[in-house]
C-alpha cells in the first residue's frame, strides 16, 4: 500500500515539475520519475526497500553515512533510462517523417 501511495504521488510530483517546460517535458519526467522511483535496501540484512535518492539523504543527513551503497541502483537504472528516452525519441523521429 506504501508503494502504491508513494507512486501515485511521485508521478504527480513530477507531472507538475515538468510541467513548466512543455518543450523538455518527456525528458525531465523521464528523469524525475528514475530519481524518485529507483528503489534500495534500507539495510544490508533487511529486505525492505526505499527510495535511493531520499535514503541517501537520510545517510549523509540524519546518520553521517557517506557510503554510496545506496546509489548503486541510480547508477544502472539512471543511464538505461535515458538510453531508452534517447532509442525512443530516435525512433519517433524517425517513423515520424
Amino acid at each position: 500500500m506504501f508503494w502504491f501511495l508513494y507512486v501515485i504521488f511521485s508521478i504527480t510530483a513530477c507531472h507538475l515539475i515538468a510541467v513548466n517546460w512543455k518543450d523538455k517535458y518527456l525528458h525531465i519526467m523521464t528523469i524525475l520519475l528514475l530519481l524518485m522511483l529507483t528503489p534500495t535496501q534500507i539495510e544490508l540484512a533487511s529486505t525492505g526497500l526505499a527510495p535511493s535518492i531520499f535514503t541517501f539523504i537520510y545517510n549523509v543527513i540524519l546518520e553521517r553515512d557517506m557510503s554510496l551503497r545506496v546509489l548503486r541502483p541510480l547508477a544502472i537504472s539512471l543511464p538505461l533510462g535515458v538510453l531508452m528516452l534517447f532509442t525512443f525519441l530516435i525512433l519517433k523521429n524517425k517513423f515520424s517523417q
